[in-house]
């Protein structure tokens, strides 16, 4: 009976040293199983994320949906998104996150899509404020994506100009079909809006942007042997960006107001009401 009772107790023994083993490897197996799953979920986490700023930035160009109704734009998804990301993500997945934001950005504002264009300037306005990456390295980025928008691909781009000058000769801006298109008027509208927006809160780069972009509007003011609907378009772009900087920089903006004034009254002269109207607006401004 003794032996009986060790031989049973042997065999419950071993049979639970069995479950335990069995139990073991059930369980290594279930975190193998949850890692590899875990570990496959992070690309398609990753692509969601990519997706979703392609879908918001796709939105942003749009003009007419496929129903023939106007576009309505969100102003503020795209930046809801960013700042989501900025809250949730790690330092390096975020700054990853951001330079393919600005890569995505930077192909909108310099294809020659006037739709993409226009995508571009809508996701610039929403970035403006948001602290993301080195703020003034994009604050730059954007100001040198404004000074260009308007220069197509086949043209030498325009440089913001630093303490010691113009740092590059101004392309020619002549002969450039971006100036004759029919959305050419609301491409430097919503172009001198963002700017405004931009020097509000571009901080040490404030001057720089100023300076540059009213070199840059003077030279349209002055720019002849053109048709006179590019003359036309140039002076009212000029007008509109004048009258931003000097509602929104008007320190900056005042020691430019000579070369201003001897400079408007080609706007001022222009045969189109709407740029006539455009220039008084910018002079309204200055004053």
């Amino acid at each position: 009976r003794r032996r009986t009772r060790i031989g049973s107790d042997v065999n419950v023994e071993s049979s639970n040293a069995l479950l335990e083993r069995a139990n073991s490897h059930d369980q290594a197996g279930y975190l193998g199983t949850s890692a590899r799953r875990g570990a496959a979920a992070f690309p398609r986490e990753a692509k969601t994320k990519q997706d979703t700023l392609g879908q918001l930035l796709e939105n942003m160009c749009l003009t007419v949906l496929d129903d023939g109704e106007k576009a309505m734009h969100d102003d503020s998804a795209l930046r809801d998104h960013v700042e989501t990301e900025s809250r949730g993500a790690n330092p390096t997945v975020f700054a990853k996150f951001s330079r393919d934001v600005h890569a995505r950005v930077q192909a909108l504002m310099t294809s020659d899509d006037v739709d993409k264009k226009l995508g571009g300037l809508r996701a610039i306005d929403q970035l403006i404020e948001i602290e993301f990456g080195e703020d003034v390295e994009k604050v730059k980025m954007f100001a040198d994506y404004l000074l260009n928008i308007m220069t197509s691909s086949f043209q030498q781009p325009l440089e913001l100009i630093d303490e010691s000058g113009i740092k590059t000769a101004a392309a020619s801006l002549s002969d450039d079909p971006v100036w004759i298109g029919e959305r050419t008027a609301e491409l430097v509208e919503l172009t001198s809006a963002v700017l405004g927006r931009l020097v509000l809160h571009s901080g040490a780069l404030t001057t720089e942007i100023v300076d540059s972009q009213v070199q840059r509007a003077i030279q349209l003011l002055g720019t002849k042997d053109e048709s006179q609907v590019v003359l036309s378009m140039k002076r009212y772009a000029a007008s509109l960006t004048l009258m931003e900087l000097a509602r929104n920089a008007p320190t900056i903006f005042n020691v430019h107001v000579p070369v201003f004034v001897s400079s408007i009254w080609s706007a001022l002269r222009d045969p189109s009401l709407m740029v006539r109207e455009m220039a008084v607006g910018a002079l309204r401004e200055c004053l």
